[in-house]
């Protein structure tokens, strides 16, 4: 004799009252109508038939089918506030090995050792994002002080699983953690993962309290994924953070060498596993190193000789220019700095212009005159206003009487001038 009520589900999960007082309860468990309250995971249907029980206050033992595609993936778990309803067994070696396809699923309903009515569930949980997909709900009657035990309970202890921490971030590369898991000695349990990037790589025991460590493949995509460790029946959350966008820098933009052979090297800064390369954009530097690279390197160049004027050249790194310049072998070369019209000359400006200078106009040596104020920076090209037509572009050079050529200037000259 037990007192309480018999309570049973319909199809929308609602409960009803069939029948109140005290009544005999001559079987293990009362099962509710069957009926499909189905949920989706991506392509997989869940559902439980039937969709939930009642109990009397001593307890009791039973099963209920799991109805999904035959290659739907999932494992089972009390809800959290429901202690009492323990030993679950779905149709594999371990609680944390999924099961695949339909199946039947056992389970053991603890007396309830209060007056207070009760009720939990026991979760469908999908296997492979953690997502709850159907409930089985079980409602369970007080027990007064000489309701009997069900025969059908055993003594077993009722198994139940800490796992700490509950969940771990980790960088893009490659890292390994560690799960500590608490349970009494009589239990077992096993971590599995249903992604691919986590790898069990060790666990201490089956048995009661233990440790599990794992280990989490590189995340080569920009974005976060999350995964999951399987232990008791419970979800260990592991998230790996996407590595950061390429971006490229180099340790300086320029360097100065002598007029002798010579030789630098340039830093490359990038996050891991982002490619660059490099190239010489000057005959005379030579890279000497690899012109491919991965993540952070070096970019190591030879400068040949000079036997010339000062001189620039540039190498492209990772997208960045790196500029060299070199010295000449002997004295100063002439460099123009500007060039204008004047009157019927033309009059050019610069630097380290010797006794001697001449102007070229496209290669070819013009009547040259050194201004008496100043010499070494100025030159006054005779007449060659009339050589230059208005809007017209030519190339301007100063050769100094050494030979010294400076490096071309592009003049162009002005409408109305």
């Amino acid at each position: 004799m037990a007192c309480g009520r018999e309570v049973v589900m319909n199809k929308l999960g609602k409960y009803f009252m069939v029948a109140a007082g005290c009544v005999i309860f001559t079987a293990c468990m009362v099962f509710a109508p069957s009926g499909r309250g189905e949920a989706a995971s991506g392509t997989c249907q869940y559902s439980t038939s039937p969709l939930g029980a009642s109990y009397p206050g001593n307890g009791g033992c039973a099963s209920f089918d799991v109805i999904t595609g035959n290659e739907c993936s999932w494992i089972v778990s009390a809800s959290p506030d429901a202690t009492w309803i323990y030993n679950i067994v779905q149709p594999s070696d371990f609680t944390d090995y999924a099961a695949v396809g339909p199946d039947t699923v056992t389970y053991y309903v603890a007396p309830n050792l209060t007056t207070v009515p009760r009720q939990g569930t026991i979760n469908v949980i999908a296997f492979e994002d953690g997502s709850i997909q159907a409930s089985f709900t079980i409602s369970q009657d007080g027990c007064p002080d000489d309701c009997p035990r069900d025969p059908c309970l055993t003594p077993g202890a009722v198994c139940s699983y800490t796992v700490t921490p509950d969940s771990r971030s980790h960088g893009p590369g490659v890292e390994t953690g560690v799960i500590n898991v608490i349970a009494a000695d009589s239990c077992s349990w096993v971590a599995t993962t249903p992604q691919s990037w986590i790898t069990i790589t060790a666990q201490s025991t089956a048995m009661g309290n233990g440790m599990a460590t794992y280990s989490v493949a590189p995340n080569t995509d920009t974005t976060s994924r999350t995964g999951f460790v399987h232990i008791g029946g419970l979800f260990f959350t592991v998230i790996q953070a996407g590595k950061a966008p390429c971006s490229f820098s180099i340790a300086s933009g320029s360097a100065e060498v002598s007029a002798a052979q010579g030789s630098g090297d340039v830093l490359v800064a990038a996050p891991n596993g982002c490619a660059w390369s490099a190239s010489s954009n000057a005959a005379w530097i030579t890279i000497t190193s690899a012109v491919n690279g991965t993540g952070s390197g070096n970019v190591t160049y030879l400068v040949a000789p000079n036997d010339g004027c000062r001189r620039n050249g540039t190498l492209s790194i990772a997208g960045q220019t790196f500029t060299v310049t070199q010295d000449a072998l002997a004295g100063n070369c002439p460099i123009i700095s500007g060039i204008a019209i004047e009157h019927k000359n033309l009059l050019v400006t610069g630097q380290d212009f010797d006794n001697g200078a001449v102007i070229l106009l496209n290669e070819q040596p013009q009547p040259t005159l050194q201004d008496s104020q100043n010499p070494t920076t100025t030159l006054i090209g005779e007449k060659l206003r009339k050589k230059i037509e208005p809007g017209q572009t030519v190339e301007v050079q100063v050769r100094n009487s050494n030979g010294a050529l400076s490096p071309a200037f592009t003049f162009t000259r002005p409408i109305g001038q």
